[in-house]
This record gives C-alpha cells, structure tokens and sequence, in this order.
C-alpha cells in the first residue's frame, strides 16, 4: 500500500499500529478510530472480520493493511523500515514522555487482560509506557494506545487537521 491508497502514508517517520490478539470488538474499533485520528496505519493480523462498534464511522475511512501472520506482519513493516514498539508496563520499557521514537515505528499492543505475549514481545525493538499518578493498575488499551500514538504524532511534527467548529474535518478515502 502506497501514499495514494491511503491517505495517511508519509515519506518519513510513519506510525503502523498493529491490531494481533485483541479479544473485545469494541476495542478493535476504538484502537481503528485511534490509529485515524493520531496519523497512524492500522494492520490488522488474521482477522478479515471486526466490529465496527466504537469506531464512529473511522472504519470506513480508515484503510487497513492486512497481513495473515504475525510474522509476515512484522516483515512487511520491516520492509517498510519500521521498527517495532511494544506498549507495555515492563522494567526495560521508556516513559513515553521521554519520546523514545527514532523513525517510523510500528506499535503493537497485548491483549486486554493478558499484555503482550511472549512471542509479541519477541518482536519488538523496543518498548515504551506511560506514566500514570494515581492507583489505577493500568489503563484501557485504547487509551494507552492513543496517549502513545499521539506523542509520537507530536515528536514526528505531523500536521494537525483542520479544526471546522467543534470537530476536526473530515478525511474521506
């Protein structure tokens, strides 16, 4: 897939965020609608069919990259010179705050109860957290996956759309 089939596409320091073992349909669609709205690519692994629930329409504007694997996933996106982030509570990973990014990089997530697993894990190059204050023990997928997603967007420099009213504009593909 190239910058004319999606629109997302940048010539350097693009983010991918791989969707493998997410087991709430809801999630799936939130972490699509945050992938879109943070500049990110979504790959989705094995699965042809997910919920659109709690996408609020992104689906349909959001193309997608389809891999069968894990394994031919990670290839491809190391074809593409990503490197692999893992979002992960772990003692070798980097505050996000630190923006730990150094060029386009593909974020994989674990599943919702479990993290990443081990193979996962055995993937990544690198992995990354996000500070919390409080006494909660983690936070939602999708809403760790968007703080993360959004701060690589801010340290790529990637252009903020256009605001119309309350809303951002919308991008149809």
């Amino acid at each position: 897939m190239n910058k004319e089939q999606h629109p997302q596409i940048r010539d350097k320091n693009q983010s991918y965020l791989i969707l493998n073992n997410i087991s709430k349909d809801a999630n799936f669609g939130f972490l699509i609608r945050s992938a879109n709205a943070f500049g990110a690519v979504p790959v989705v692994v094995g699965r042809k069919r997910y919920s659109r629930g709690g996408a609020a329409g992104n689906t349909c504007r959001t193309p997608v990259i389809n891999y069968l694997t894990l394994k031919m996933a990670i290839e491809g996106l190391r074809d593409r010179g990503c490197l692999i982030c893992g979002i992960e509570i772990m003692p070798n990973a980097t505050a996000v705050t630190e923006r730990p990014f150094q060029q386009s990089t593909a974020f994989i997530v674990g599943n919702e109860g479990e993290g990443l697993n081990t193979s996962q894990k055995s993937h990544c190059d690198f992995f990354t957290y996000i500070p919390q204050y409080g006494s909660a023990v983690s936070l939602n997928i999708s809403v760790a996956t968007g703080i993360v997603l959004q701060h690589y967007g801010a340290w790529a420099n990637y252009k903020e759309t256009e605001r119309v009213g309350e809303k951002f504009r919308s991008q149809t593909v």
